[in-house]
């Protein structure tokens, strides 16, 4: 007996075949008065192939639900679920042996490649999917980082005798389905903008780009009311990038289409100077 699985989602109706192809990624060359060699490389992604029967109606003994019947359209919504989301999902064949223990089961991170439903009028209102999916593998940029060791140099050398030592230090892989955890900053008693900015991003003149990144928050506390500072206990989102970008022009911007008072806004603000500089009254 087998028991199929996507993304958790149990098929009703076991397929009748299944097929797991393994690419093989070896190259053949010819070298002169050699002849041919095979380069043995890695193996290539998997697939899978396989049709399965969606049943159109309750009562067929070989269906198997865990949680009562569903219908034609639901496992139909699961497909193109994971066909948009465009990201991986476990595959999992569990098989049984006569006694109800496993076997031995496939288990693969795979992607929906492609899904055609066939309906037959001879089949009523059962459909069938024919399904191809292919194996994923994580991946994901390293960073490296070079730190130079400059050795002892002896009076009267000449210094290209001594290369500094070099050494590299890797960051391990971040996968990249996954994007980089976001900075944040909870905001404590009498604090501002250009004094956070200043902490964290090493430039209180960056503060404009905290206030782009937490537009619509800062907004809404400045219509409560008028504060000299943001009020303690606020999460603010800091920006990705950790160079300047630029973005009084987004910020003047975005004061002029929030209906909010400049001296609102700049309340939670920053210096006279500041003041001048930007145009805020």
């Amino acid at each position: 007996m087998y028991h199929v699985y996507m993304d958790g989602e149990r098929l009703p109706v076991a397929p009748d075949k299944l097929t797991l192809s393994v690419r093989n990624l070896n190259r053949t060359v010819t070298l002169i008065n050699e002849g041919e060699i095979n380069t043995v490389k890695k193996a290539g992604l998997s697939g899978v192939a396989f049709t399965a029967l969606i049943p159109g109606r309750e009562g067929y003994p070989f269906a198997a639900y865990e949680s009562g019947y569903r219908d034609v359209a639901h496992y139909l919504g699961v497909l193109e679920r994971l066909k948009v989301a465009m990201k991986p999902f476990q595959f999992i064949v569990s098989r049984m042996d006569a006694m109800g223990g496993l076997a031995w089961d496939t288990n693969l991170k795979v992607t929906l490649e492609e899904y055609k439903v066939v309906e037959d009028a001879d089949d009523g209102r059962d459909v069938m999917v024919d399904v191809s999916l292919r194996q994923y593998r994580d991946y994901g940029a390293k960073t490296v980082e070079l730190k130079y060791t400059l050795p002892a140099v002896r009076p009267g050398s000449i210094l290209t005798d001594y290369p500094p030592a070099v050494a590299a230090v890797v960051t391990p892989t971040r996968p990249a389905d996954s994007a980089p955890a976001a900075k944040t900053h909870t905001t404590a008693d009498e604090e501002h903008l250009w004094w956070i900015a200043q902490q964290r991003l090493n430039s209180g003149e960056r503060w404009e780009e905290i206030y782009v990144v937490n537009q619509a928050m800062l907004e809404h506390q400045a219509r409560q009311e008028t504060r000299p500072k943001v009020p303690a206990g606020v999460t603010l989102e800091l920006p990705k990038d950790d160079k300047p970008t630029g973005m009084v022009g987004a910020l003047m911007k975005a004061v002029d289409r929030s209906g909010v008072s400049g001296s609102a806004l700049n309340a939670m603000g920053m210096t006279q100077m500041d003041k001048n500089l930007y145009g805020v009254k």
